[in-house]
């Protein structure tokens, strides 16, 4: 017996809140699965968005399970990417005029990458 607790999914972040990119500007986050889900009625109106099974930020040390990730860079980042989990820091682009900064992922260096292996390691999940 492993000594875990075996449940459900959590619904809408495991501790109850939502991923929000603005909460881990900077951050080593993990995109787990990233599948593209279009059109999603939003509180702005219709937009695409990558589904992720699990969104981890290793530097929060906290996962939400079943994340829709929205923004017009981020998107096809995480849909076209050719592996199973997405490793990045959360960046902003430059704003242009009449719009915000668009949020980003940066390339990781091999110490995040490692870092993100060492934090997803006594889960095995994937």
């Amino acid at each position: 017996m492993s000594g875990r607790t075996l449940g459900g999914p959590a619904r809408g972040g495991s501790d109850g809140k939502y991923y929000r990119n603005p909460d881990h500007l900077g951050h080593l986050v993990v995109f787990h699965g990233p599948r593209s889900r279009a059109v999603v009625q939003t509180a702005y109106g219709l937009s695409d968005a990558a589904n992720c099974l699990k969104v981890s930020c290793v530097t929060c040390n906290k996962s939400w399970d079943d994340v829709d990730v929205f923004g017009a860079a981020l998107v096809p980042a995480l849909t076209e990417a050719t592996v199973d989990d997405v490793v990045a820091r959360i960046d902003q682009g430059e704003a242009s005029a009449g719009r915000s900064a668009p949020w980003v992922l940066a390339d990781p260096s091999a110490d995040d990458i490692a870092a993100a292996e060492a934090f997803l390691a006594p889960d095995d999940l994937f």
